[in-house]
């Protein structure tokens, strides 16, 4: 038979380190189920600070995997002009193809088939047509 141990007279364990030094510097360790613990108890015994910082996902490594379409799409587009005016149009085919429309009606001086080049031409202004931002683009083929 064992001897009974009085479990009142048992005392808990106590850190020797004091709680009134300030850190003498700080660690951050990656915070993991297993990996906190043990290293932040040791770094407190010698008065260093410990800092838990999550795991970053490997998906913040990774590039996105879809490239942003930008004026690959159709929908209502802005070209700005030197002037302040703004040609707001629509095109059923994609916005960046339409843009090369335009700049050649601009260089052919067709007038009649494109209400930037007649724009440009009329009042001798300077089309900013790397300036053209899509204002609502269409995703679906029935939107």
């Amino acid at each position: 038979m064992q001897p009974s141990r009085d479990m009142t007279s048992m005392k808990p364990a106590t850190w020797t380190t004091k709680t009134n030094d300030k850190p003498t510097s700080t660690s951050y360790i990656l915070c993991t189920q297993t990996t906190y613990g043990r290293p932040s108890r040791m770094l407190a015994k010698h008065n260093i600070k410990s800092v838990a910082l999550p795991p970053r996902k490997i998906s913040s490594y990774l590039p996105p995997v879809k490239d942003a379409l930008g004026l690959r799409t159709l929908g209502v587009y802005s070209i700005p002009c030197e002037c302040g005016r703004v040609y707001i149009g629509q095109s059923g085919q994609s916005v960046q193809i339409r843009i090369k429309e335009h700049n050649r009606h601009i260089r052919r001086a067709q007038t009649d088939k494109s209400a930037v080049a007649e724009h440009s031409i009329n009042h001798d202004h300077f089309i900013k047509l790397h300036g053209t931002k899509l204002l609502l683009g269409k995703t679906r083929y029935m939107d």
